[in-house]
């Protein structure tokens, strides 16, 4: 069995707390020491493949960040921490273009890190990516060239959403802007209320049908508004703060809401796991799950994995345990991608796992990279692709 030091709110597997991002904030002076979960033994079903990998900068290194790469139209589109993005093809891996965001300083021509952390996000013919400098990229998908470069609110850590006529980022500072997709002008912004002590991860905004735009705040509210204007149309709690400390009391949403058959599902830390229904805003059901990952919501099964890296099948409609995994308790697990039969998630030692959808029993295992995962894997047909802290990008399959 493994050991390690507690960080201070128990992070690798939540991320940090907001402003201190390295990976190596953990407390030397905690006598707190938590087990991380031995590598589950079992007799695979299938094994997988690795149909390609390559290397894409120095990815985020020692850093939490959850850049991972995005797809469309059989190319995919990663970044790392220093300003590299690359267009990779999805059948080979060959690098079709790459380009570097990052800036010469000084005499000798250093460069100055980008540190690109919120993205990448494809639309159209576009791709986009926010900096921690507080910095917009859009670039042209035939080549990387710039077509934007926009100063915005704050540090940018979560994906821009981009739909429509507009470009919509959210800043760790808790302002919410939508920018005109053509010229990046701000046409309106609204400000989500930010506690003193939050995490290190912010909830990407969601548009429904181009007339709203959701998005969960570090305050623990889930929040609606209107996608012209940017007016208020709700705001409803989802966590449910308990405990004596400030840390305790942590109710930050950093997954992406989920909007499905009329319903908005959003998931807190700490805390709940709320489904509203979109036009009144109105809780149907919360459960007791709290996590900051990307979660799936299909028809029947809602698949997620809560902070303490436990995963769950629940039915959607009321949210009753079809079944869960706890075998990779404090591997720092990611959140799930759905292919096939199978749930895929990764950990941060680089072990890759499928599970069965219907059960949850594990069906293959792989050692995939070192430096181990963070970002959430992505289902492009029958491939997952991963991207290592190290910026190494893979394309797996049975």
């Amino acid at each position: 069995m493994r050991m390690r030091y507690s960080l201070l709110v128990s992070v690798l597997s939540i991320s940090l707390l907001s402003g201190c991002s390295t990976l190596k904030s953990l407390n030397p002076f905690s006598e707190e020491l938590e087990v991380m979960a031995p590598v589950p033994e079992f007799l695979p079903e299938f094994e997988t493949r690795t149909a390609w990998d390559s290397s894409v900068g120095k990815g985020t290194g020692e850093y939490y960040s959850t850049l991972r790469p995005a797809h469309a139209n059989g190319i995919i589109y990663a970044a790392d921490r220093q300003g590299k993005v690359t267009a990779l093809s999805l059948d080979s891996g060959k690098t079709l273009w790459e380009v570097q965001l990052s800036e010469s300083e000084g005499l000798l021509s250093r460069r100055k890190s980008a540190l690109l952390s919120g993205g990448v996000t494809f639309h159209q013919d576009k791709v986009y990516i926010g900096t921690e400098r507080g910095r917009l990229f859009v670039l042209n998908a035939n080549d990387g060239s710039i077509a934007l470069d926009v100063p915005v609110a704050g540090e940018i850590i979560a994906r821009p959403t981009v739909q429509k006529d507009k470009i919509l980022v959210v800043s760790t500072n808790g302002i919410l802007q939508s920018l005109d997709i053509n010229s990046g002008a701000e046409i309106w912004r609204a400000t989500l209320d930010t506690p003193v002590l939050t995490l290190r991860g912010q909830s990407s905004p969601i548009t429904i049908e181009d007339k709203f735009v959701v998005v969960g705040g570090d305050n623990g509210r889930i929040n609606a508004f209107t996608f012209d204007l940017g007016q208020l149309v709700w705001q409803e709690r989802v966590a449910e703060p308990v405990g004596a400390t400030e840390i305790d009391q942590l109710g930050d949403i950093d997954s992406e809401p989920v909007f499905h058959n009329g319903i908005v599902y959003a998931i807190a830390y700490n805390s709940m796991f709320v489904a509203f229904d979109f036009d009144s805003g109105a809780a149907i059901w919360r459960a007791e799950y709290g996590s900051i990952r990307d979660f799936i919501v299909t028809d029947e099964v809602i698949y997620l994995t809560d902070q303490n890296d436990i995963i769950y099948a629940l039915n959607t409609d009321d949210h009753q345990l079809i079944w869960k995994q706890e075998s990779l308790n404090k591997r720092f697990v990611t959140g799930p991608a759905l292919v096939g039969n199978n749930i895929v998630v990764a950990d941060g030692e680089g072990f890759v796992f499928w599970l069965d959808k219907k059960t949850g029993t594990f069906v293959s295992k792989e050692k995939l990279d070192s430096s181990g995962f963070i970002a959430n894997p992505i289902t492009v047909g029958n491939k997952v692709i991963l991207q290592a802290r190290n910026g190494s990008v893979y394309a797996i399959e049975r």
